[in-house]
């Protein structure tokens, strides 16, 4: 788990620094904008069959499903490409379970998704809004409660992106759009569990974020 953490830091490392290379030499005519947003998070995958189930844990992906808060930044160069950095979180509740022990408390996850992915405006460069569609790679992140016992695992995963900005002030845009991340999640065996040769959850995941905010924007 820390090579994984350290992989993951040294991927956001480099794709910042990579869009610092990049936009050093293009800022007088690069146009930024950064800005919050809501949405929701909604999990569209599924877990393969395992031989541990936890009750701690989530008994399907959806469970996860949640409102989301976060952030973006994005940098124009010119009128087509750009770079855009995302982060979000989401949170749920996952209710009580009956088990043999007998009824479990509830518990509370998060999922948090950090993103970079490159730009291409389709709209025409006199527009004064944009559409694009993104393409890039991400980490996706579990957390909270459930998942106390397992490290708080991550996983990278490959990203596409939609979105739309259109201008409603001066300096302000309003801004929506969708990230979907794409990734096969498999929960590493905790320590108390060591002895057993199976699996815990697993299994390939589309999350999709959907998202509504306001950026304010400058050149």
């Amino acid at each position: 788990m820390p090579l994984l953490r350290m992989s993951v830091r040294w991927w956001a490392l480099t794709l910042s620094l990579a869009l610092f290379a990049v936009a050093s030499p293009l800022a007088a005519q690069t146009a930024w904008s950064l800005g919050p947003f809501v949405g929701a998070y909604r999990a569209m995958g599924s877990f393969e069959q395992a031989s541990i189930y936890d009750t701690d844990l989530p008994y399907t992906p959806q469970a996860l499903n949640g409102n989301a808060w976060g952030a973006e930044a994005r940098a124009w160069f010119g009128g087509r490409w750009g770079a855009q950095l995302q982060v979000s979180s989401s949170s749920s509740t996952i209710g009580p379970t009956i088990s043999p022990g007998g009824p479990t408390r509830s518990r509370t996850a998060n999922v948090q998704l950090a993103t970079a992915q490159a730009l291409y405006n389709i709209l025409p460069a006199q527009s004064p809004g944009r559409l694009w569609l993104g393409a890039g790679l991400g980490a996706v992140r579990h957390v909270g409660n459930a998942y106390a016992n397992y490290g708080s695992p991550v996983n990278l995963a490959g990203v596409v992106g939609l979105g739309v900005s259109l201008p409603i002030m001066q300096h302000v845009s309003a801004t929506a759009g969708a990230t979907g991340a794409f990734y096969f999640y498999n929960l590493a065996m905790p320590p108390m569990y060591a002895l057993n040769p199976g699996s815990m959850e697993r299994g390939r995941q589309a999350d999709v974020l959907y998202h509504v905010g306001l950026a304010w924007r400058w050149q």
